[in-house]
Protein backbone atom coordinates (compact mmCIF):
# COMPACT_ATOMS: atom_id res chain seq x y z
CA UNK A 1 0.00 0.00 0.00
CA UNK A 2 1.25 3.17 -0.65
CA UNK A 3 0.84 7.03 1.09
CA UNK A 4 1.22 9.68 -1.07
CA UNK A 5 1.43 11.99 1.75
CA UNK A 6 4.41 9.97 3.14
CA UNK A 7 7.90 11.38 2.22
CA UNK A 8 10.51 8.93 3.86
CA UNK A 9 13.39 10.16 4.55
CA UNK A 10 15.89 8.43 2.31
CA UNK A 11 19.77 7.52 4.13
CA UNK A 12 22.55 7.16 1.57
CA UNK A 13 21.98 2.80 1.40
CA UNK A 14 18.36 3.82 0.58
CA UNK A 15 19.87 6.27 -2.12
CA UNK A 16 22.17 3.70 -3.72
CA UNK A 17 19.53 1.03 -3.49
CA UNK A 18 17.54 3.02 -5.31
CA UNK A 19 19.90 3.72 -7.85
CA UNK A 20 20.69 -0.14 -8.23
CA UNK A 21 16.82 -0.73 -8.85
CA UNK A 22 16.42 1.52 -11.45
CA UNK A 23 19.58 0.44 -13.53
CA UNK A 24 17.93 -3.54 -12.80
CA UNK A 25 14.42 -1.79 -13.89
CA UNK A 26 12.84 -2.35 -11.16
CA UNK A 27 9.50 -0.02 -11.07
CA UNK A 28 9.34 2.84 -8.62
CA UNK A 29 7.02 3.90 -5.80
CA UNK A 30 5.41 6.94 -6.06
CA UNK A 31 7.12 8.35 -3.26
CA UNK A 32 10.56 7.45 -4.77
CA UNK A 33 9.56 9.63 -8.07
CA UNK A 34 8.66 12.25 -5.96
CA UNK A 35 11.62 12.41 -3.63
CA UNK A 36 14.39 11.53 -6.38
CA UNK A 37 16.41 14.99 -6.33
CA UNK A 38 17.65 16.33 -9.13
CA UNK A 39 20.62 13.41 -10.14
CA UNK A 40 18.22 10.66 -10.30
CA UNK A 41 15.49 12.79 -11.84
CA UNK A 42 18.04 13.93 -14.62
CA UNK A 43 19.39 10.30 -14.75
CA UNK A 44 15.96 8.46 -15.34
CA UNK A 45 15.06 11.76 -17.83
CA UNK A 46 18.27 10.73 -19.96
CA UNK A 47 17.06 6.94 -20.04
CA UNK A 48 13.94 7.18 -21.04
CA UNK A 49 15.03 9.87 -24.04
CA UNK A 50 18.09 7.41 -24.50
CA UNK A 51 15.43 4.15 -24.94
CA UNK A 52 12.76 6.19 -26.36
CA UNK A 53 10.40 6.01 -23.47
CA UNK A 54 9.25 9.02 -23.31
CA UNK A 55 6.00 11.17 -25.09
CA UNK A 56 4.64 15.13 -25.12
CA UNK A 57 1.90 16.72 -23.19
CA UNK A 58 -0.63 17.71 -25.50
CA UNK A 59 -0.17 22.26 -25.78
CA UNK A 60 -2.06 24.88 -27.53
CA UNK A 61 2.07 26.20 -28.95
CA UNK A 62 4.07 22.85 -29.08
CA UNK A 63 6.03 24.96 -31.83
CA UNK A 64 6.65 27.21 -29.00
CA UNK A 65 7.19 25.89 -25.75
CA UNK A 66 8.26 22.25 -26.92
CA UNK A 67 10.88 22.02 -29.53
CA UNK A 68 11.25 18.13 -28.93
CA UNK A 69 7.89 17.39 -30.39
CA UNK A 70 8.46 19.34 -33.12
CA UNK A 71 11.33 18.09 -34.41
CA UNK A 72 13.30 21.61 -33.91
CA UNK A 73 15.85 19.79 -31.56
CA UNK A 74 16.41 15.98 -31.33
CA UNK A 75 16.79 13.69 -28.15
CA UNK A 76 20.98 13.85 -28.30
CA UNK A 77 20.68 17.55 -27.99
CA UNK A 78 17.97 17.53 -25.10
CA UNK A 79 20.48 14.54 -23.38
CA UNK A 80 23.54 17.11 -23.90
CA UNK A 81 21.23 19.95 -21.83
CA UNK A 82 20.43 17.75 -19.49
CA UNK A 83 24.09 16.33 -18.35
CA UNK A 84 24.99 20.10 -18.59
CA UNK A 85 22.40 21.05 -15.77
CA UNK A 86 23.79 21.34 -12.35
CA UNK A 87 21.82 21.05 -8.73
CA UNK A 88 21.57 24.99 -9.09
CA UNK A 89 19.83 24.25 -12.68
CA UNK A 90 17.42 22.29 -10.85
CA UNK A 91 13.54 22.60 -9.08
CA UNK A 92 10.35 20.20 -8.34
CA UNK A 93 6.90 21.08 -8.30
CA UNK A 94 3.66 19.29 -8.06
CA UNK A 95 1.81 19.18 -11.82
CA UNK A 96 -0.43 22.41 -12.51
CA UNK A 97 -3.60 19.76 -13.40
CA UNK A 98 -2.40 16.70 -11.11
CA UNK A 99 -0.47 17.58 -7.75
CA UNK A 100 0.28 14.08 -6.74
CA UNK A 101 2.57 14.17 -9.71
CA UNK A 102 5.89 15.65 -9.57
CA UNK A 103 7.34 17.55 -12.02
CA UNK A 104 11.07 18.33 -12.81
CA UNK A 105 12.49 21.53 -14.08
CA UNK A 106 16.03 21.66 -15.21
CA UNK A 107 17.56 25.36 -16.92
CA UNK A 108 20.95 24.73 -18.31
CA UNK A 109 22.92 27.49 -19.77
CA UNK A 110 24.18 26.42 -23.63
CA UNK A 111 26.07 29.01 -25.53
CA UNK A 112 25.20 31.71 -23.25
CA UNK A 113 21.37 30.84 -24.13
CA UNK A 114 19.64 29.68 -20.96
CA UNK A 115 17.15 26.50 -21.84
CA UNK A 116 14.20 25.53 -19.93
CA UNK A 117 13.46 21.38 -19.73
CA UNK A 118 9.93 20.84 -17.97
CA UNK A 119 9.38 16.52 -17.56
CA UNK A 120 7.54 14.25 -15.50
CA UNK A 121 6.84 10.48 -15.05
CA UNK A 122 3.69 8.65 -15.31
CA UNK A 123 3.03 7.78 -11.93
CA UNK A 124 1.85 3.84 -12.96
CA UNK A 125 5.61 2.47 -12.81
CA UNK A 126 5.86 2.24 -16.13
CA UNK A 127 9.38 5.19 -15.97
CA UNK A 128 8.07 6.77 -19.19
CA UNK A 129 8.88 10.48 -19.27
CA UNK A 130 6.08 13.18 -20.54
CA UNK A 131 7.68 16.40 -21.58
CA UNK A 132 6.23 19.72 -21.20
CA UNK A 133 8.56 21.93 -22.35
CA UNK A 134 11.82 22.03 -24.67
CA UNK A 135 12.71 25.42 -25.76
CA UNK A 136 15.01 28.56 -25.12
Amino acid sequence: MEFPFCRPVLHKVDELYRIRNIALGVPLLWYDIFEMGFRNSRALLIDALMKGNFQHEPRDVLSEKNLLAVGDVDVEFVVKLLKKAGGHDYRSSPHDSARSIPVHVFKPLHEGERWYIKAYFLDDGSEIAVFISVHK
